[in-house]
C-alpha cells in the first residue's frame, strides 16, 4: 500500500511538473507565432496600394499649412492587418519538441533525452489601432509618424495545458520630417569694443 501511494505521489509530481513546463513552452511558442503573424501581415499590407495615408495643404508661399490623416486609407489598413493576423492564427499550429530531461525539471538533464512532440495552437482576437504623433526633429523641424498598434489576445492549447497570451506590437507606417522656416536670429550684439 505504501509503495502504491509513493508511486501515485511521484506520478502526480511528475504530471504537475510536465504541465508547468508545457505551459512555459506553450507561452513562448505562442508569442513567437503571434509576432510572426503580425510582422507578415503588416509587411503584406504595406506592399499593397491603399492610397496616401495623409494629405497636406500649403499656404500661398509654399509653407505647410495643415496635415490631415486619410481616414479611409487608415481604416483599410487596419481592417486588412486585423484580418490577415486572424487568418494566420486561425487553425495554424506550431510543431515543437520538449526534451524529457527538461520536463523532469532536472538541471543535469536539462535539454537532454528524447523529445516529446508538442503541438501548440493559438487562437484569439485581434485589435488594431493607429496614432498620429508629432515630435521635434531639430531647429524648426517636426517629425510626423503614423504608428500602427496590433494587440492580440490569444488562447493556447496543448494536450493537458492551456493558457492565455497577450502580445502588443507597434509598427511605424509612415514617417515624415516637416521643415519650417528658420527665423532670423536677433541678439542685439554689436561686436567687440576695445
Amino acid at each position: 500500500m505504501l509503495g502504491i501511494l509513493l508511486a501515485l505521489g511521484v506520478l502526480g509530481l511528475a504530471e504537475w511538473r510536465i504541465h508547468s513546463v508545457f505551459e512555459d513552452v506553450t507561452y513562448g511558442y505562442a508569442k513567437r507565432m503571434i509576432t510572426e503573424a503580425v510582422n507578415e501581415a503588416v509587411e503584406n499590407v504595406s506592399q499593397e496600394e491603399t492610397g496616401p495615408l495623409f494629405t497636406t495643404s500649403q499656404a500661398e508661399d509654399g509653407s505647410l499649412q495643415s496635415l490631415s490623416i486619410n481616414a479611409a486609407a487608415m481604416n483599410q489598413v487596419k481592417s486588412e492587418v486585423a484580418l490577415a493576423v486572424q487568418e494566420a492564427l486561425s487553425g495554424n499550429h506550431c510543431e515543437a519538441g520538449v526534451p524529457l530531461g527538461t520536463l523532469l525539471g532536472s538541471a543535469l538533464l536539462h535539454g537532454r533525452g528524447p523529445s516529446l512532440p508538442l503541438r501548440v495552437t493559438a487562437d484569439g482576437n485581434v485589435q488594431v489601432d493607429y496614432e498620429s504623433t508629432f515630435s521635434s526633429a531639430g531647429m524648426n523641424q517636426t517629425c510626423h509618424r503614423i504608428i500602427l498598434t496590433v494587440q492580440v489576445q490569444a488562447f493556447t492549447y496543448v494536450p493537458g495545458a492551456s493558457g492565455r497570451v497577450e502580445e502588443q506590437t507597434s509598427v511605424v507606417l509612415s514617417e515624415t520630417v516637416i521643415v519650417g522656416q528658420v527665423p532670423q536670429l536677433v541678439t542685439g550684439w554689436n561686436g567687440f569694443s576695445s
